[in-house]
């Protein structure tokens, strides 16, 4: 007789994340490690007349992005947490206080709902990220703000700040950022979509085309 096969228990009050945590670099010390495993981290939101980080256009998008992965993150892995912290001017340092945590905490939803389409887990997404978590701001200088957890040497990025909104300046915030509406990884998703399915459509017409003209020729 064959054995049977034990079932695997499944521990039903385990924590639900939302990365992989294989994926996640190992935290050593030394200069600084961006984390870009959470799926919705290049995403972008807006809460309304709070924040937003869409960006102007699909131009305006790319010229982020190649700044983020060819000059931004060059720089970090040049400096350390204290460093940066402790130069003026590079808009480095913990965050604090319940409004922003808060403002921090709906954004997060925001994003998750742009990145797969809807609230599902994620309150509890949510509550594993922000949780006793070591919340920072990661300032590029003249540029864009990384938010996100702090362990060690790495910041698993929330978010990109590319307007300066979780901590606004009146010296800088003085364009109406809220009339943007661009976000390069979603647009890309449509714009591949759309591709798809014209391909799709393309590919039926030629099947028809082909199905009469088989047909017509068997009727002669």
């Amino acid at each position: 007789m064959a054995k049977s096969k034990s079932k695997m228990k499944i521990n039903e009050n385990s924590k639900p994340t939302s990365i992989n945590e294989e994926k996640r670099p190992k935290e050593i010390k030394g200069n600084i490690v961006v984390d870009f495993s959470n799926p919705f981290s290049l995403y972008s939101c807006a809460v309304k007349g709070i924040f937003t980080n869409y960006l102007k256009s699909r131009d305006n998008a790319f010229d982020n992005h190649q700044r983020i992965f060819t000059e931004a993150l060059s720089y970090f892995s040049e400096n350390n947490f204290d460093d940066m912290r402790n130069s003026k001017g590079t808009h480095t340092h913990e965050i604090k206080g319940n409004d922003k945590i808060e403002l921090i905490k709906k954004i997060l939803k925001e994003l998750i709902i742009c990145q797969n389409g809807n609230y599902k887990n994620a309150d509890t997404i949510i509550k594993n990220l922000v949780a006793d978590a070591d919340l920072w701001q990661l300032g590029y200088p003249n540029g864009m703000r990384f938010i996100g957890a702090r362990k060690g040497n790495i910041i698993n990025l929330f978010f990109l700040d590319y307007h300066h909104l979780i901590y606004p300046n009146k010296n800088y915030n003085n364009k109406d950022f809220y009339t943007y509406k661009y976000c390069l990884m979603r647009n890309s998703k449509n714009e591949l979509l759309e591709l798809e399915t014209a391909s799709e459509i393309e590919a039926l017409k030629i099947k028809e085309v082909i199905t009469d003209t088989i047909s017509t020729k068997n009727n002669i």
